[in-house]
């Protein structure tokens, strides 16, 4: 759930971004059909997600919202955190918000066909 997030953390690599964006959609550990450096994204993905979900800042921030978004309560840092990402966009790129999603959206759709959806 946490879009912005991964692909800010992805880097310039448009392969590795797609692989870390969509990584919740591949299923079970061979990545041999995919290229390698969407495979890396995927890696990536998985490696982020396994420290945010064990870090304790984390679970204290689950508990702290869970008042709030019990109902949501496996995701809502995810939700959060890109929040707080897309509000204090300027402290983390150069390139306007707007711009960025828009470019992301354009050169990541090439790469839905390794996937399991449509965009």
């Amino acid at each position: 759930m946490n879009f912005l997030a991964h692909l800010l953390l992805s880097g310039e690599n448009r392969a590795v971004q797609a692989g870390n964006l969509f990584g919740d959609e591949i299923k079970g550990r061979d990545y041999s059909y995919l290229p390698r450096e969407v495979a890396r994204g995927v890696t990536l993905h998985r490696f982020i997600d396994n420290h945010t979900d064990t870090s304790g800042l984390n679970l204290e921030l689950k508990k702290a919202l869970y008042p709030y978004f019990h109902t949501m309560r496996v995701k809502q840092p995810d939700i959060y955190f890109d929040h707080f990402l897309s509000r204090h966009w300027a402290k983390f790129s150069e390139i306007s918000l707007e711009h960025y999603a828009e470019d992301a959206y354009t050169e990541l759709r090439p790469y839905v066909e390794f996937f399991s959806f449509e965009i």
